[in-house]
């Protein structure tokens, strides 16, 4: 379980939300967030955000196929063809975020 105010039974956890483990069986509705953005004119996934000194900060996944705009714009290549990089979520634009349906 999640949640964005502090709630009994939860700790507060590196990204800065309140969290903790609750049995399957006490779960509504289970879904997924897909949020997309673009990153310097990259396209690119948001998998983690936490706020560090102030602001939010963001680890970003390019979702595209030019490796050499990923490497000219200064993503980190952590596999053939993975770029990661950690930037500010003030930097994102074009956010889109999908919801996954629910499974039955």
């Amino acid at each position: 379980m999640v949640s964005a105010v502090e709630r009994e039974g939860l700790r507060l956890t590196e990204r800065g939300v309140w969290g903790g483990a609750v049995p399957a069986a006490e779960l509504g509705e289970v879904y997924a967030l897909r949020v997309t953005a673009s990153w310097r004119g990259l396209p690119v996934q948001l998998v983690r955000r936490w706020p560090s000194d102030g602001r939010l900060l963001g680890r970003v996944v390019f979702l595209g196929r030019d490796v050499r705009a990923a490497e000219a714009a200064g993503l980190q290549k952590i596999d053939a063809g993975g770029y990661e990089m950690t930037v500010p979520v003030d930097d994102l634009e074009n956010l889109r975020v999908v919801q996954s349906v629910p499974a039955v």
